[in-house]
């Protein structure tokens, strides 16, 4: 008969998979509209220049990069009766509500004055979207030993995220327009659209909250772990070396192109008409890998289907680089650069094995640091991705709200889809040489429960 405490440390109910998807919906809203609209905020109702928004960004990314790890290491060293990560579901909901609404909040005074008070409440937010992602983001490797269950976790939390990015694409700025009079500039449309969707999304990270449960205890629990130690763990393991490689350069061209997509459809295909469509037929791609990837990863290794993924993408790419003038072609290639992308839902599964990896040759669990790493590694990209992308747009020949010539428009199509291609291409070799086989997880996590089990009948 089957131990009674190893079925409880396994198993995970329709409702922890809920809780997860809400989790996912709640923080990806406020993101989603944050990428969206946050610079048509700054410009077209706070009046900011286009020099101070990239001053805001630049700070904010920068501060981001030191932020992440040092929430990954807070999170670790965390210890409560909730757990070590569940908690700041509860604490970081009205935080994150509340700094959202902040940054779309049209502040009086002089343009230096706004842009100040803007780049401070833009900060203050991305430090409350990272004290709640890095953690809801590590509570699969805590809520089941299972590897099957961590994955179907983690694609529960990216289908509750693509779902909550397609409903604010869609409702958002008819919410502005609704609470503005029809005025898309209107900053009481605003504020009271961010108010609705951040209340929202604060209520759904207290559902995830209850409906979540940590059961993975380090066989060291109660130990403080010297945050030297996790750090030394963190850059001596070749794994993780090689999957932070592969999503540095697979995420630059992930969002090298999003940073440019726009030009695409309005100055090489003249399509202004495809901006929209384009942007959520991606969206809805992206969602498309969340029911599917789960049944592959059971049957190929977790890293091959990273490559394959990049190597998918990278013929997206070049569909849409030949098919200029062709409709359809366009609309297959954009819907496959979504469907096609694997990395996020691989990378969190690759990351939950090397935890159990590192925890049975070192003694040391450290899910906060390693999962911070992608998130910095996610951040890093977005940031080389948007700083090269939109300089070699101009470098192509690109001239603002003029007619491009047919040598510009190559070059430009060259910027837009091969740069990217070219990055998932070489992502592919850092992945293939990424240790890490399912067998070895499965055989871990079979190890690490036995341990577990065995502390805990020692207390």
């Amino acid at each position: 008969m089957k131990d009674k405490k190893k079925i409880d440390i396994d198993r995970v109910t329709p409702w922890n998979y809920l809780s997860m998807g809400f989790a996912g919906m709640s923080t990806y809203m406020v993101f989603n509209i944050i990428s969206s609209f946050q610079s048509v905020f700054y410009t077209d109702v706070l009046g900011i220049t286009a020099g101070a928004i990239s001053v805001i960004m630049l700070v904010s990314k920068i501060w981001d990069a030191i932020n992440d790890p040092m929430m990954g290491v807070i999170a670790e060293r965390t210890n409560t009766k909730w757990g070590r990560f569940r908690p700041y579901l509860l604490w970081m909901a009205p935080v994150l509500a509340i700094t959202f609404i902040l940054t779309f909040v049209d502040w009086p005074g002089s343009p230096t004055s706004k842009a100040i008070l803007a780049g401070i409440c833009y900060i203050l937010f991305g430090m409350a979207y990272t004290a709640a992602g890095i953690p809801m983001q590590s509570l699969p490797t805590v809520m089941t030993r299972n590897v099957t269950s961590r994955v179907r976790l983690y694609s529960a939390f990216g289908i509750g995220s693509q779902v909550g990015g397609i409903i604010v694409s869609a409702l958002f700025m008819n919410m502005v327009l609704f609470f503005g009079n029809n005025k898309a500039n209107s900053s009481k449309g605003y504020m009271w659209a961010t108010v609705i969707v951040g209340v929202v999304a604060g209520v759904m990270m207290l559902v995830s909250f209850i409906g979540t449960r940590e059961k993975v205890h380090s066989v060291q629990q109660g130990t403080k772990i010297p945050v030297k130690t996790s750090l030394k763990i963190l850059v001596k393991d070749r794994n993780v070396l090689m999957l932070l490689l592969g999503m540095i350069f697979a995420l630059t061209g992930v969002f090298g192109r999003i940073a440019v997509v726009a030009y695409y459809y309005m100055y090489v295909l003249e399509r202004v008409d495809l901006v929209s469509i384009g942007i959520t037929l991606t969206t809805i791609g992206m969602l498309v890998p969340y029911f599917f990837l789960p049944i592959l990863m059971k049957r190929f290794q977790t890293k091959k289907l990273m490559a394959f993924s990049c190597g998918l993408c990278a013929g997206a790419c070049v569909i849409l680089y030949v098919g200029v003038g062709n409709t359809a072609a366009v609309l297959i290639g954009t819907f496959l650069v979504g469907a096609c992308n694997w990395l996020t839902l691989g990378s969190q599964s690759l990351v939950s094995q090397i935890i159990d990896d590192n925890e049975l040759k070192t003694g040391v669990r450290t899910e906060g640091i390693l999962v911070s790493s992608i998130s910095f590694s996610t951040k890093l990209a977005s940031a080389i991705g948007s700083a090269v992308g939109v300089p070699l747009i101009f470098v192509a020949g690109y001239l603002p709200n003029a007619v491009q010539t047919e040598t510009v428009k190559e070059g430009m199509n060259f910027v837009i889809n091969i740069g990217p291609m070219i990055c998932y291409l070489v992502a592919i070799i850092f992945f293939l040489m990424i240790k890490m086989t399912n067998e070895k997880a499965a055989e871990n996590a079979a190890k690490l429960e036995k341990l577990q089990m065995g502390a805990e009948k020692e207390i």
